[in-house]
């Protein structure tokens, strides 16, 4: 049996729910504790990784800088002696962004 055809109007939301389902296969919640919880749950676990590539991104162009602590684990702060380009930088996304 071959892969179901997605209608183009099939929302976003479909794989969240699925990759959700996939990483959790036990889980069992009725649609408002799916919405309230699962997607929730769905959307930090993506916006953790997303993060984590953006961060990641800011320490090498030296943008953040990373302190550590056996109390607190990795915390990141602007650097300031890149706040101007940091500024810089933000102000020429959010031109590009209003194109």
């Amino acid at each position: 049996m071959g892969l179901p055809e997605m209608p183009g109007d099939t929302p976003d939301v479909v794989w969240d729910i699925l990759e959700y389902v996939l990483r959790h296969p036990d889980a069992v919640d009725n649609l408002h504790g799916i919405v309230r919880w699962r997607l929730l749950d769905q959307i930090i676990w993506r916006e953790l990784k997303n993060a984590t590539k953006a961060v990641d991104w800011l320490l090498k162009e030296g943008f953040l800088v990373e302190t550590t602590s056996a109390a607190t684990g990795s915390l990141f702060k602007l650097n300031h002696q890149k706040a101007a380009d940091a500024r810089a930088l933000l102000t020429r996304h959010k031109g590009n962004r209003s194109s």
